[in-house]
């Protein structure tokens, strides 16, 4: 946690307050304002895990068998959504439909723990890029990302060439 405080006269200027903190401005009795920080064990546990989490899902190459896997999960919400069970809500004979957010983050669950939410998705515009070029249907919602790598086309054409 970083705290920059600078004093003018009687008055305090915030540069910058990082980090959880509480803070307190008052007076007391005519002596100058003052400012009480109170950290919290909880949020700077909170800001522990948060830290420990951000570095194991720091930036690493996607494995083969991960973009394969994806490319299955991808095949699945198409075929869902084909039958009109991939959305919010119900379907017309009142059977719940499955959402696209629900589907990754049991993926990620099963098959890619320290993958962030943002990173599959992104991985599954990429697969929509691919199947693009390949002239197939692409799930809705998950548009065509312009640079996509060679990883992504090898697993297209693996899963998909028929």
């Amino acid at each position: 946690m970083c705290v920059c405080i600078s004093f003018a006269e009687n008055d305090l200027d915030f540069a910058s307050i990082r980090g959880p903190a509480e803070y307190n401005r008052g007076t007391r009795r005519g002596k100058p304002w003052h400012l009480t920080l109170s950290l919290t064990l909880s949020l700077m546990q909170t800001y522990s895990q948060d830290a420990t989490r951000r570095a194991a899902q720091s930036r690493t190459a996607w494995t083969d068998a991960e973009t394969l896997s994806l490319c299955a999960l991808y095949g699945h919400m198409l075929d869902l959504q084909t039958v009109g069970h991939l959305g919010r809500g119900k379907t017309e004979n009142g059977t719940p439909r499955v959402s696209k957010a629900t589907l990754v983050r049991a993926w990620i669950a099963e098959h890619a723990p320290d993958r962030s939410k943002g990173s599959v998705e992104a991985k599954l515009m990429n697969l929509s890029a691919a199947r693009i070029e390949m002239a197939l249907p692409v799930v809705d919602g998950y548009k065509p990302l312009q640079n996509m790598g060679a990883d992504v086309r090898r697993a297209a054409l693996a899963a998909w060439a028929s």
